[in-house]
C-alpha cells in the first residue's frame, strides 16, 4: 500500500508551508529533494495515514532525529487543531 505525503516548508520563524500531495516514500523524497534545491529553507513531509512526520533537511535528504521530533511535536498539535 503506497501511503499519501502531504510536503511542507519550514521557515526559519517557525511557519510551514504546504508545497504538495504526493502518492508513496520514493516519490516524497525525490519530490523534497527538487524542492530543497530551490530553497534555503528545510522541509517535511507528513504521512497521511498514519501521522508520521518524516523531516528532510535541505543539506542532508534524510531524517534527522532532532529535528524529527520537533516537527512531529509541531505537526501533532497543528494535526489537534
Amino acid at each position: 500500500m503506497k501511503h499519501e505525503y502531504d510536503l511542507f516548508e519550514k521557515f526559519p520563524d517557525g511557519s510551514s508551508l504546504w508545497c504538495d500531495s504526493v502518492p508513496g516514500f520514493e516519490t516524497t523524497r525525490l519530490r523534497l529533494r527538487e524542492l530543497a534545491q530551490k530553497s534555503e529553507n528545510k522541509f517535511y513531509a507528513i504521512d497521511l495515514t498514519t501521522g508520521e512526520v518524516l523531516v528532510f533537511p535541505r543539506n542532508a535528504m534524510r531524517p534527522d532525529s532532532r529535528q524529527f521530533e520537533q516537527l512531529q511535536d509541531e505537526a501533532a498539535e497543528l494535526l489537534r487543531r
